[in-house]
């Protein structure tokens, strides 16, 4: 995991987490990490200021 933990942050503060994904996922896997975003985002909605997605295929000739 590139990122995932935060600490205690004042009023004006901001911290920024990134995780990366590396590898087939199943669509089991892809829905459960759905609900549970879906979960974060109600639970911190106040504290949530943006999600960005964007997958990014490896290319061939860095392939194994």
């Amino acid at each position: 995991m590139s990122g995932g933990y935060i600490d205690e942050q004042g009023d004006y503060d901001h911290q920024v987490v990134t995780f990366t994904f590396k590898g087939k996922l199943d669509s089991a896997a892809v829905e459960q990490w759905n609900q549970e975003i879906r979960k974060l985002k109600t639970q911190f909605a106040a504290h949530v200021v943006g999600i960005t997605l964007k997958g990014q295929p490896t290319p061939p000739k860095y392939r194994k």
